[in-house]
């Protein structure tokens, strides 16, 4: 008997390929905020009740994603010369990728220097050059078999760099409120996160014991930024 043959895999059309791309890039950001949050309550869920309570949506959104802007920018200009570079851009648009490449450049290279936070380059410049260093690895050892037995491991060291990646921003600190010294009428002066404040009510969470405690606004006295 001879083998039925195989059904053609399916592939995404172009207009696909965007359509799901914009909504990954939509839903993340409140994905990732909710994940924060998760992982400031440490599993307390009555912290996370209240949390939820009295967070200031908005405040939270930005203070949370505005600060992964540099890193975005930094792994889209790896992106742009891994697809001008490494071979795969088709050859009619490798030029125009190579010209969006060093346009954007020097771009980047003033955003990384001068808005993203140390840390985050640390954690991507080393993602970066230990995931370019495990592909070169394999490359070297995959002399003589199949080519897709090699590219297959590269996109397994892709998806653990990516996984690494993001559980690294999300166990960081430096991705959510900002830390202030909060000193209130009539109380001890602490170190916390201000979650919501209006014309009449503040609420704000001690970074010690992550309590939280709501006061009026009238009774708070200063609020300060801690450079960490």
């Amino acid at each position: 008997m001879s083998a039925s043959p195989r059904p053609p895999t399916a592939k995404l059309s172009r207009a696909e390929f965007f359509t799901l791309l914009g909504a990954v890039f939509a839903v993340f950001p409140i994905v990732f905020c909710a994940m924060r949050v998760l992982v400031v309550s440490e599993g307390d869920p009555n912290t996370l009740r209240v949390l939820v309570q009295n967070l200031d949506l908005k405040t939270l959104v930005l203070a949370t994603i505005l600060p992964l802007g540099g890193t975005v920018v930094f792994w889209i200009q790896v992106t742009l010369w891994l697809f001008a570079y490494a071979g795969v851009t088709k050859p009619e648009y490798r030029r125009l990728v190579k010209a969006a490449f060093f346009c954007l450049l020097p771009i980047t290279g003033a955003i990384v220097w001068v808005a993203m936070p140390r840390g985050q380059l640390l954690v991507c410049v080393g993602l970066l050059v230990v995931a370019l260093l495990t592909v070169v690895a394999h490359q070297q050892m995959a002399e003589g078999k199949p080519r897709d037995r090699v590219t297959a491991l590269g996109g397994m060291v892709f998806i653990v760099t990516v996984v690494a990646l993001l559980i690294s921003f999300v166990s960081n600190d430096t991705l959510w409120l900002p830390w202030e010294t909060i000193e209130v009428k009539g109380r001890p002066t602490v170190d916390g996160y201000v979650l919501s404040s209006d014309g009449e009510w503040t609420r704000f969470m001690v970074s010690l014991d992550r309590t939280i405690h709501v006061v009026r606004t009238s009774e708070v006295k200063s609020r300060t930024v801690i450079d960490r």
